[in-house]
């Protein structure tokens, strides 16, 4: 080897362990994702009760969810995609997380006939909400390593 000349070299178990991690990846990120989304449905007939825009808006949530989770699940995802899918998953749980403090310190914001009105902390929520930050969790401590997890696949 010449001067500062550096060979990448891939062993078996080295590829092996980033399939591995990438498998693991798409499993945890697609189980978190399908059961976040097959929580909402629970709560959806109350809110449709309560105004067909809350209802709607839960409704989407869980469908968006449950596709999200299947996405992950699919197989043939290269490392530009899994970085948009990562993408889209950190910046759209994080903003539901934020819409639920608001939801439950500041009140509804702008609409329906409950806007302004602070909504109770239930179980429902904080099962659902620790799913959805331990998902975002994993999106986030995963993110680095795509490119690496990719190469092997």
């Amino acid at each position: 080897m010449h001067g500062n000349a550096r060979t990448e070299t891939h062993s078996p178990h080295g590829e092996a362990h980033e399939r591995s991690n990438l498998r693991r990846l798409r499993l945890s990120a697609g189980a978190l994702a399908i059961v976040a989304g097959l929580i909402h449905p629970w709560v959806t007939p109350s809110h449709f009760a309560e105004w067909w825009g809350y209802g709607l808006f839960f409704a989407v949530v869980a469908t968006i969810q449950v596709t999200y989770g299947g996405l992950w699940l699919s197989i043939g995802l290269d490392a530009n995609r899994l970085r948009l899918l990562t993408a889209l998953g950190i910046v759209g749980h994080v903003a539901l997380f934020v819409l639920y403090l608001v939801t439950r310190t500041s009140g509804i914001p702008f609409f329906g006939p409950s806007a302004g009105h602070v909504e109770a902390v239930e179980a429902v929520d904080v099962v659902s909400k620790a799913v959805e930050v331990v998902l975002t969790l994993v999106l986030v401590a995963a993110s680095p390593g795509i490119d690496e997890l990719e190469r092997s696949e």
